[in-house]
């Protein structure tokens, strides 16, 4: 990946752990004056079930919807990698959640754009 962006926004990466629970879970924390642009993602099922995924947008208020509804079958495994102009990103200030009901494991990378 040879974007000029990022010599100014070095790309970091996050881990990805929802344990099933029937709500959205951060994956990465807000970072004040910042946008967290999503790169690159990896997200398994662990617990032999299907269902569905979706990432938010989580500033202080209500969570906005970064993606619809994406399936995911048992065991299986989801992967939207090297978006060097990103895949989708959070509002200025805000967190990076994942929603789903579903155990998942995965990694991602993103980068901070002020």
């Amino acid at each position: 990946m040879n974007n000029p962006l990022y010599a100014i926004h070095a790309p970091k990466s996050f881990t990805i752990s929802h344990d099933g629970s029937p709500e959205a879970q951060e994956q990465v924390a807000a970072v004040s004056g910042a946008k967290i642009v999503v790169l690159s993602f990896t997200l398994t099922e662990t617990a032999g079930s299907t269902g569905l995924f979706k990432w938010q947008s989580k500033p202080s208020g209500d969570a906005v919807d970064l993606t619809g509804d994406m399936g995911i079958g048992a065991y299986g495994c989801v992967q939207d990698r090297d978006n060097e102009a990103g895949l989708f990103e959070t509002a200025l200030g805000a967190a990076l959640h994942l929603n789903t009901d579903k155990a998942l494991a995965g990694y991602g990378t993103y980068i901070e754009m002020t």
